[in-house]
């Protein structure tokens, strides 16, 4: 089918229906439902008539289906990337090897709805992550069992984490990656509650606290770069 000088792929079903209905497929397409009776030339004039508003409506969906095959084929969550799968549903749904997402929701729109969802899973499995590492580090070094610092969670751009006096505040961004280097970065920031600087005592504590630090960062930097692909988001590069 010609319209507006380009061709248009569509299928046709007949049936004792008593009108044209005319739909639009995901993949581009026309769906045209006709009665039995109706001629060619009567479904011709009456797709004429409605071309402009067909023409729209096709360059929508192609531009929503174009969305959707930009998007990652992968989502980073505790290390693992999970396969990303457009479904009937209503809400995130995560398994072992995937995580599915409603078919309305597409390109910008879906990432930021999965950087939410990250945010909001960070919400629940950092606190108790914190307190954990924490006990730990005091097992380790009995100077921390002064402290009772305050923990906060949210979205940085420039830094994994920071301390603040006795307050330490994570990146939500770490939920995304692998436990180990999450406990690197909290180990990090419970040094500053000790030493605020970079000096030669914070370095020593962190030696004790997280002796394969070294790697974690590096490990840290490599995954940054990637995720920041995958995610379509900015990693920081410092800790």
């Amino acid at each position: 089918m010609r319209l507006n000088g380009e061709e248009i792929p569509y299928q046709l079903h007949r049936s004792r229906r008593r009108s044209l209905s005319i739909q639009i497929a995901h993949e581009g397409y026309l769906v045209l439902r006709a009665p039995f009776r109706m001629s060619q030339k009567d479904i011709d004039r009456l797709i004429a008539s409605k071309a402009g508003w067909i023409t729209k409506k096709l360059q929508y969906v192609r531009e929503q289906h174009q969305q959707v095959q930009a998007l990652p084929p992968s989502w980073p969550v505790l290390g693992r990337l999970l396969s990303l799968r457009s479904s009937d549903i209503k809400h995130f749904r995560q398994t072992a090897d995937e995580l599915a997402f409603p078919k309305k929701w597409s390109g910008e729109d879906l990432y930021e709805k999965l950087q939410s969802w990250n945010d909001a899973r960070a919400r629940e499995a950092f606190p108790n992550r914190f307190e954990q590492v924490f006990r730990h580090c005091c097992s380790i070094e009995a100077r921390l069992e002064r402290y009772d610092p305050e923990f906060r969670l949210r979205r940085m751009k420039r830094s994994w984490g920071n301390c603040r006096g006795e307050r330490i505040t994570l990146n939500t961004e770490l939920y995304k990656y692998p436990p180990e280097l999450i406990n690197y970065v909290i180990c990090h920031e419970i040094c500053h509650l000790i030493h605020k600087d970079h000096g030669r005592g914070f370095y020593a504590l962190q030696e004790r606290l997280y002796p394969n630090w070294r790697q974690a960062r590096e490990d840290l930097k490599q995954l940054s770069m990637q995720y920041a692909r995958i995610s379509h988001s900015s990693q920081p590069n410092v800790v």
